[in-house]
C-alpha cells in the first residue's frame, strides 16, 4: 500500500458577503496533497490552505492519546479522515479525541459496505497482508467512538459519513444509522460484492453477525493472514 500523506491543515477562509474575515480550523489525515483544495467548497468563502506534515505514531491502537500540536487541541471546525494505512481511522480519530480534539464537523471515510449495526474495526499491523477491501472501519464503529463526545451522525453519502456537535445543530438528533445507511448509495466491490452486503443488511443480526465474520476471516486468509486480529461486535 502506497504511503499516504498525513496531513495537519490550517484553513485560512476569506468571506466575501459582507466583507467580514472568517477563519475556519481544520485538521485532515489521509488526504493527497494534491486533493486538499476540495476540503471544502463553502460559498462565497474562498479557501487558503496552510499544509504542515502531521506527526507520526507508530502504533495508533496502542497510543494512550497524539501529542496535538498547540492551536489544534480543543474546539475545531472541521476534522477529516480519508483512507489511513491497514484501515486505522478509528484508531487515529480515538487518539485525537482522547488528546482533546473537539470538531464540530467531523467527515469520516467509512467502510459503508459493512452495515448498522456492525461495528468493524481492523486490528492488524501488516501492510502487506492487509486486504485491500478493508480501508477503513464502519459505520456504527465511528458512531460508538464519537457518541461520548457529543458527535451525533448526520449524513451518510457513500463512502463518507458526516458526524456534527449536537451542540451546533438545531436539526433532528441523533439520526437513525440504519435508516441513514438505505438512503446512502452503496456499491459491492470486488472482494466485498454487492450480494454480501444485502445479506448482512437484511440478515437478522444472530444470522447476519457470524456471516459477517466468517466473510471477513475469508478475506484475511485469502490475503495471506489468516487468523488476523479485528473486531466485530454490535
Amino acid at each position: 500500500m502506497a504511503k499516504v500523506l498525513r496531513l495537519q491543515m490550517t484553513l485560512r477562509l476569506q468571506q466575501t458577503f459582507r466583507g467580514s474575515p472568517a477563519s475556519l480550523r481544520a485538521m485532515c489525515w489521509g488526504c493527497k496533497e494534491g486533493e486538499v483544495a476540495n476540503l471544502t467548497r463553502a460559498q462565497p468563502l474562498v479557501p487558503i490552505f496552510e499544509v504542515r506534515p502531521f506527526p507520526e505514531v507508530a502504533d495508533l491502537t496502542l497510543a494512550p492519546a497524539l501529542d496535538v500540536p498547540a492551536g489544534f487541541q480543543g474546539e475545531l471546525d472541521l476534522l477529516r479522515f480519508d483512507a489511513l494505512p491497514l484501515g486505522r481511522s478509528c484508531q487515529a480519530l480515538a487518539a485525537l479525541l482522547r488528546a482533546g480534539v473537539r470538531p464540530r464537523l467531523l467527515a469520516m471515510f467509512v467502510l459503508s459496505q459493512i452495515p448498522p449495526p456492525y461495528k468493524f474495526i481492523p486490528l492488524a499491523s501488516d501492510v502487506a497482508t492487509h486486504p485491500a477491501a478493508l480501508m477503513a472501519c464502519s459505520l456504527s464503529a465511528v458512531a460508538d467512538i464519537v457518541a461520548p463526545f457529543g458527535l451525533s451522525l448526520l449524513r451518510l453519502t457513500g463512502p463518507y459519513a458526516l458526524f456534527v456537535a449536537r451542540h451546533a445543530w438545531r436539526g433532528r438528533l441523533p439520526l437513525n444509522e440504519l435508516e441513514c445507511y438505505r438512503r446512502a448509495a452503496v456499491w459491492g466491490l470486488t472482494d466485498i460484492p454487492l450480494h454480501f452486503v444485502r445479506d448482512w443488511l437484511f440478515s437478522s443480526v444472530d444470522e447476519g453477525l457470524p456471516q459477517l465474520w466468517g466473510n471477513l476471516s475469508a478475506l484475511y486468509a485469502s490475503a495471506g493472514h489468516a487468523g488476523a486480529p479485528f473486531t466485530l461486535a454490535v
